[in-house]
């Protein structure tokens, strides 16, 4: 009784907790202009933007309001369909906390730009940007750990005996893992890979630098983010935001999954030709970590339906760009 108990509060919180995310995402994206935004969006997907001056500058980031557009449709599924549909919830909490991280780097690192926004009460902003994110990726960080706990692993019978073996993702579907998760990737980390942490330190020390230092440092800006994005959810979560989608999680043979191994599926990854190895031979960040990628139980809706997030994502950006320039 009190087990049930405990999993009815538990799902009303993440409701309640998604909700208010969501809500406030919208508010901020709207209604707020920069660099107010900060204190009440826990998103913030830096390109795509389109300004417009209203009291102020009021910036309308189309990836941030996409994202809470499926958020709130992610809650909504959630809760109809009586807490069992958690994919767009659960990668939702995952963006958000790797969003966090990245905004609290960002902050530290360029702590002396902003804080030249508003002088004197600078430092007041700061404490309130600190709070904020560190509210956001707490929330986040519980809600999502209590999702994962209501997930189990799909077995299937081997014929002819009575053992049960995992059943593993197609590799059509892990392919799919591959775009979602680069294309989550750069929109996450693209401060990181357009260059400002390079062109700012070169201007605040006055730093001469030729061709080969931007290409040298695009090269290690794409290893370092690929390499955080995957070390982060596989060694925590063993699942990254595109498995999360497809209800998939990332096993070890004959034993558990270490960060080594989680490690070393990563940099594997970086081999050349690794994304297209699975048309020949099978994943090789797989097979050469005894690793596997199997399958949650199907507690929601059917993995066929969510094709139709895919021209829904565009739909939205064409709708929402036509309407800011009519506005």
């Amino acid at each position: 009784m009190k087990t049930s108990f405990n999993l009815i509060w538990r799902n009303r919180f993440i409701t309640i907790i998604a909700f208010f995310i969501s809500m406030m995402g919208f508010y901020a994206e709207f209604f707020i202009p920069k660099p107010w935004t900060r204190l009440f969006s826990c998103m913030h997907l830096s390109f795509f933007e389109i300004e417009r001056h209203f009291d102020g500058v009021l910036n309308m980031n189309i990836l941030n309001v996409i994202f809470y557009i499926y958020m709130l449709l992610g809650t909504l599924l959630y809760v109809f369909s009586k807490f069992k549909e958690t994919r767009l919830i659960r990668l939702s909490f995952s963006m958000i906390i790797l969003s966090r991280v990245l905004y609290f780097i960002a902050i530290v690192f360029f702590i002396q730009v902003e804080s030249s926004y508003f002088g004197e009460k600078s430092l007041l902003f700061l404490f309130f940007c600190f709070i904020s994110l560190f509210v956001y990726g707490i929330l986040s960080f519980i809600c999502l750990k209590w999702l994962n706990m209501t997930k189990k692993i799909e077995k299937n019978k081997r014929i002819g005996t009575d053992e049960f073996i995992y059943a593993e993702v197609p590799l059509s579907i892990r392919f799919c893992h591959h775009l979602i998760d680069l294309f989550l990737c750069v929109i996450l980390f693209f401060p990181l890979i357009n260059g400002a942490p390079f062109f700012y330190l070169t201007q605040k020390f006055s730093l001469q630098y030729e061709k080969e230092w931007v290409t040298l440092y695009f090269l290690l800006a794409i290893f370092l983010s690929r390499f955080l994005y995957y070390m982060l959810f596989e060694s925590i979560y063993k699942a990254t935001p595109a498995k999360f989608l497809t209800e998939s999680i990332v096993a070890k043979k004959e034993s558990s999954l270490t960060l080594k191994t989680t490690m070393l599926r990563t940099l594997i990854r970086f081999v050349p030709f690794e994304p297209f190895s699975f048309l020949w031979s099978g994943c090789w960040h797989d097979r050469w970590t005894s690793t596997l990628v199997i399958e949650e139980k199907r507690t929601g809706v059917s993995l066929k339906k969510y094709w139709l997030v895919i021209p829904l994502f565009f739909l939205v950006i064409l709708f929402l760009w036509v309407l800011f320039l009519f506005i």
